[in-house]
């Protein structure tokens, strides 16, 4: 419910605050007061396009402020899809409107986008009047009040089952076509890889062990060429052992020469050539043992595999995964009308169960739109309102299925049973569209699914037995919601729960709204003054009481 409305700069209210009651609440006064003012305020806390052009002249904004309390599990399932902190079971819906026409807009001071507040905005109240057309107005919530009357949940469930199993089976036949097609364009491609890769015998991680292969006979060969060179450094033309040789034969010469003594020469000459014979043992063996080449057939399959793995974009350590991967897409496509054909079966199917769900719910909406029907033009006729038609047209296309069923369901209605029938908001205007619309709230009862119903002049146009009539069905809805309204009856008035009267006060020429939440004797001084006008007597006293004591016994 609603349970505080503050307005400040808007329009003729300077500052305002009304805090609010659940059951009936009443705004009364004269002609151009500002009752409007208040209803036009509340409908931008919940959202309505604004105008610049409402700023009180010498401000810079309006602020209007709401506060909900106690609030269905609509809103509470609203706030928890936006992210909204409720915990503490409020909402403060806060707006603010500048001069260049824009607008700031906070839920529980976070600020939040303008359709974020509507959203919020159009589960907290139903706001029927001059304003946007909304909650029983507006075309697209018809279904879901139908359902809730109708108790159509456990059956709804059922069905959006199957539609979204049928849904999702027909998005997975549709992409197996796609990729049928795609794979298809591929089968030479495909055909051609299997055929290369299965010549090959390829085999996961053959390529891996040849280059492993090919390292190590890498580091053989050029083992070899070293050994090689220190061969060539040996015995080369200007090898090592050249040097010795002709060292040796100065030995000789020295020897004839009989001068000096050479023994400690001769025996370092006999220690180097000891060992070069140790070392020309060492290459003899070694140079015999080591690969001077890597092996054609190795080399030959690695680079092959290289090749072909480079050729077609693959890794080269899994050229087997990838031969048994192409030959799983080949079978696929081989295998693709058959399963093509599952797929198609499994999304029918899934259709099938789906429409004998959606005949059924189509036939409880059918139903329960035959007896609301009933209820509604039994509350049009105890509003005296006896002419007027309303119907619930629902358009059954079973070829075109959403997650809500196959039917568009309009709430219509004709002012006289010789004109056209039209959706509501197309219907009627003024109070005759809300003496609808209070009919069709009391009709559809909780499954409105409304805490806060607000009325502007719902009883233009009528007085006596009507506005009475108006009334006791008023004071019966509040019982179980709150309502908010605008009336000049004294029989409306009467049967408030909270009575609020509005007057202008001119100050230092500037005239503002100012209000007061009448008690038991004010509010009997001015549905007093309702029915009698300004002078009020003893007898329009006695018949406020009486219309009081109607409502309140």
């Amino acid at each position: 419910m609603l349970s505080q409305l503050y307005i400040e700069n808007y329009i003729l209210i300077d500052r305002l605050s009304l805090d609010l009651r659940h059951g009936l609440t009443t705004l009364t006064g004269e002609t151009g007061v500002g009752k409007s003012i208040i209803l036009g305020a509340l409908a931008l806390a919940f959202g309505a396009r604004g105008d610049s052009k409402s700023i009180r002249q010498g401000t810079d904004n309006i602020k209007i402020i709401a506060t909900i309390e106690n609030f269905n599990d609509n809103i509470i399932a609203m706030c928890q899809e936006l992210g909204i902190n409720h915990d503490d079971h409020y909402l403060i819906l806060r707006r603010h409107i500048y001069h260049d026409g824009k607008s700031r807009c906070f839920i529980n001071d976070n600020p939040v986008p303008l359709q974020t507040l509507k959203k919020i905005g159009n589960h907290c109240a139903d706001i029927q009047g001059q304003f946007d057309n909304r909650g029983l107005l507006d075309i697209a919530v018809h279904r879901q009040m139908l359902d809730n009357y109708a108790q159509n949940e456990g059956i709804l469930n059922e069905y959006r089952h199957e539609y979204y199993r049928w849904q999702k089976a027909e998005q997975t036949y549709q992409d197996a076509i796609d990729n049928a097609e795609k794979t298809k364009q591929q089968y030479g491609f495909l055909n051609h890889i299997v055929k290369e890769l299965s010549q090959l015998h390829v085999k996961d991680g053959e390529y891996e062990e040849l280059r492993e292969k090919r390292h190590a006979i890498k580091h053989h060969v050029k083992h070899h060429e070293l050994l090689k060179n220190l061969q060539q450094y040996l015995d080369g033309e200007s090898g090592a052992r050249i040097a010795i040789q002709k060292m040796n034969k100065l030995r000789h010469h020295a020897d004839e020469l009989q001068i000096g003594n050479y023994q400690q020469l001769y025996d370092a000459l006999d220690i180097i050539n000891q060992q070069f014979d140790i070392i020309d043992d060492y290459l003899m063996t070694h140079l015999n043992q080591h690969i001077t080449e890597i092996p054609e057939d190795i080399d030959k399959r690695f680079f092959t595999l290289q090749d072909c793995a480079k050729k077609y974009q693959l890794d080269p350590n899994v050229l087997e995964t990838a031969l048994n991967d192409y030959k799983t897409s080949l079978n696929m496509i081989n295998d693709d009308d058959k399963t093509l054909e599952n797929l198609a079966n499994d999304a029918k199917k899934y259709q099938e169960n789906a429409k004998k769900l959606v005949k059924k719910l189509h036939i409880s909406r059918q139903e329960a739109a035959t007896i609301l029907e009933n209820n509604i033009m039994s509350e049009l006729s105890f509003l005296h309102m006896e002419k007027c038609i309303f119907h619930i047209e629902i358009i059954y296309d079973d070829t075109d299925m959403t997650a809500s069923g196959a039917d568009k369901v309009t709430f219509m209605a004709a002012t006289n049973s010789n004109m056209k029938k039209s959706p509501l908001h197309k219907t009627a205007s003024g109070g005759e569209l809300s003496r609808m619309l209070l009919a069709l709230s009391i009709a559809l009862g909780n499954a409105a699914n409304t805490d806060c119903l607000v009325f502007d002049e719902i009883d233009q146009g009528v007085g006596g037995a009507t506005a009475a009539a108006i009334g006791s069905r008023l004071h019966f809805l509040s019982r179980h919601c709150q309502i908010i309204m605008i009336t000049h009856s004294p029989q409306i008035a009467a049967a408030a729960d909270q009575h609020i009267k509005l007057e202008k006060h001119f100050i230092d020429n500037t005239t503002t709204t100012h209000i007061n939440i009448l008690d038991s004797d004010k509010k009997r001084e001015e549905i007093a003054r309702m029915l009698a006008g300004a002078n009020i007597s003893d007898a329009a006293r006695a018949a406020a009481d009486e219309l009081i004591a109607s409502y309140h016994q």
